[in-house]
């Protein structure tokens, strides 16, 4: 049986060897040998645990726990069951399904803002503390918003300070309305960027999803599919 080397791998695969140790480290590949002198022994095995979880890592994750879903299932992997990472794997694929088409209805809620934002054609300048009270959220709650860069608000030329217009306003009830529904922070910069950029031609598209959750789910059914083909081996 060949063996290889971090650095083997890494080019195997295409990462950094940093990039190869994090997922031993995290338990995502079974436990590497070493040799004598402390340098690590990798085997095919590893570099296939390693090209499934570039597979089950390869879209961004869209809500906090779907991260911890698929590291249980690579963990599962490493430990070499097999048959338990397919039962879990297909678990969380019917449960992204279903992330799927709720967030159909979120896009629905979102575009009825959409349009009545611009059926109403409001024209407001509120500071910070009166769009917290506009939308019910605290102060504190806006300052994290846009600390984590979720939306950047225009400033008065004259005394500096954040003018919230009504486009403005908009963009925060989304957000709102996207952390009750418990998207992470990175897909919520995404999908506000993408409404800012698109909202006129996002309002005409019925089919079109606002998070890569598709995308996650094609991947998933992607390490299915690898699955069953490593088990029927």
């Amino acid at each position: 049986m060949k063996n290889y080397r971090t650095s083997d791998v890494a080019k195997i695969i295409g990462v950094h060897p940093n990039t190869v140790l994090s997922y031993e480290k995290w338990g995502y590949i079974s436990t590497v040998p070493r040799r004598e002198n402390g340098y690590r022994i990798y085997s095919e095995k590893h570099i296939e645990q390693i090209k499934i979880a570039r597979l089950a890592l390869k879209s961004e994750a869209v809500k906090a726990y779907m991260l911890f879903e698929v590291r249980g299932i690579l963990k599962t992997i490493a430990k070499g069951d097999l048959e338990k990472a397919l039962s879990l794997s297909q678990n969380f694929l019917a449960q992204l399904q279903k992330e799927k088409a709720k967030e159909y209805e979120v896009i629905k809620e979102i575009k009825n803002l959409l349009k009545d934002h611009m059926a109403e054609k409001k024209s407001v300048s509120l500071k910070r503390k009166e769009a917290a009270e506009a939308i019910g959220v605290s102060i504190d709650v806006i300052i994290n918003w846009e600390r984590y860069g979720m939306l950047e608000i225009p400033r008065n030329n004259k005394n500096n300070y954040r003018v919230y217009s009504e486009n403005e306003l908009i963009l925060l009830k989304i957000i709102k309305l996207l952390r009750a529904e418990n998207y992470i922070t990175q897909c919520i910069v995404n999908m506000i960027k993408k409404i800012k950029a698109n909202n006129f031609e996002f309002l005409n598209k019925d089919d079109e999803l606002l998070s890569p959750i598709e995308e996650k789910e094609n991947d998933i059914k992607n390490l299915i599919s690898h699955l069953n083909t490593l088990i029927n081996i």
